[in-house]
């Protein structure tokens, strides 16, 4: 159990290993996709998560977060070996939909695996430091990655960028699945544990939607947390174009990623003593006030080099969020509605990424993207205005 710890590290660095992000939305473009076409393959593979969602958290449930991880390390693995060569838009319509069902299995079985293995070990205030350990791999992944992707093209072309990442998502899926599953027995909670179909599946919904209604300090910290994964995911599709406004070559884009990443993980690193040092409500309204300037931003930036601190104040961002906000949410939830309740959080996700990703890209096709962006960024202002103001209303001022 011990080395629980040591391996979900190791699965987030492989995972994290993704050797054609750099280049693969220019890649896209290359290949005669529009933007308005590549915000609907992120819609599709939302809407693949929003469908996978439940089944998966059940399946988390029911069989272990370990197997969980394991299915979505080698799904990610099959989709990139397709998407290396695939020009055909409808089958990559498919394949980001099978990329989809991936992040579905593995939204919250990391968390849960993490929580669950710290509790068994009777060592549950190290849940937020482990927690930004694990996301610190994850992005070290990232800028390893993106540091040897430019090495990769100029070896072997484009191509082998998407096989290196199949190497890396195999050797993941090996590793998680040596770890031992902690031992939370499910056995007498009253919840459905497997979906068989459409009705069990619209009665799990319902069940999430009546804890949520009665747990509402959770649903405004989902509601924050979403807005801050959404925030990060959408202004990512466009970092290429970004980069390459200012003259950037994508053969060089690998070198600017792994700054961009380097600074993710050492602020998701850093996330414990952040949060110790603001508490809950200063690091929630610092990080809704971060999302917010780093789009809003783009304005006045995109197309000049300053558009490159915008691009690493949404590193901070992911950083900073990604780990803390599945802490504090699951300090508000039970060890045995932990897997369902953080299926909720990516499927509220997935339907605001099934409607703002197409949108976004129209603006982009029809306008530019600083704009699609700068329109974005009010729209997430907007959306969290009232999370906030309720946040700041119940959760003391201290509260770490």
């Amino acid at each position: 159990m011990e080395k629980n710890i040591l391996k979900i590290n190791l699965y987030a660095l492989m995972c994290g290993m993704r050797f054609s992000l750099p280049i693969v939305f220019i890649d896209l473009k290359n290949r005669g996709f529009s933007f308005t076409q590549i915000g609907i393959l992120f819609s599709i593979q939302a809407m693949s998560a929003l469908v996978w969602e439940i089944p998966a958290g059940s399946i988390a449930d029911k069989f272990g977060t370990k197997l969980a991880m394991a299915i979505s390390s080698a799904l990610i693995g099959v989709t990139y070996l397709f998407l290396a060569t695939e020009a055909n838009y409808y089958i990559v319509c498919f394949l980001f939909g099978l990329w989809g069902m991936a992040k579905a299995f593995h939204s919250g079985a990391d968390t849960g695996f993490i929580v669950d293995t710290l509790k068994e070990l009777k060592k549950e205030n190290l849940i937020s430091k482990v927690l930004g350990q694990k996301w610190s791999m994850f992005y070290l992944g990232l800028a390893t990655s993106s540091l040897l992707s430019p090495l990769i093209i100029l070896w072997g072309g484009e191509v082998c960028t998407y096989y290196g990442t199949v190497v890396s998502t195999f050797l993941a899926t090996i590793i998680i699945m040596t770890g031992v599953e902690p031992n939370i027995d499910h056995s007498n909670v009253r919840s459905i544990k497997h979906v068989k179909g459409v009705k069990e599946y619209l009665k799990y919904v319902n069940q999430g939607i009546n804890y949520l209604h009665k747990h509402s300090i959770i649903k405004y910290i989902l509601i924050i947390a979403v807005s801050f994964s959404l925030g990060a995911q959408i202004f990512f599709q466009y970092v290429q174009e970004i980069l390459y406004s200012f003259a950037v070559e994508p053969k060089n884009f690998g070198f600017y990623y792994t700054s961009f990443t380097a600074t993710a993980a050492l602020f998701s690193s850093l996330t414990y003593r952040v949060d110790s040092y603001l508490g809950q409500r200063n690091m929630i309204m610092f990080l809704v006030l971060l999302n917010s300037i780093v789009l809003l931003s783009l304005g006045f930036s995109f197309g000049s080099i300053f558009a490159l601190a915008s691009i690493l104040g949404m590193q901070v961002q992911a950083g900073l969020s990604t780990s803390i906000m599945n802490h504090y949410l699951n300090e508000y939830i039970d060890s045995y509605n932990r897997a369902t309740l953080n299926s909720f959080k990516t499927l509220l996700h997935g339907i605001m990424m099934f409607i703002l990703s197409p949108i976004i890209g129209w603006i982009a096709d029809y306008h530019s993207v600083a704009i699609a962006l700068v329109i974005y960024g009010v729209i997430l202002a907007l959306i969290t205005v009232g999370p906030v103001i309720r946040i700041f209303q119940r959760i003391p001022r201290n509260t770490h």
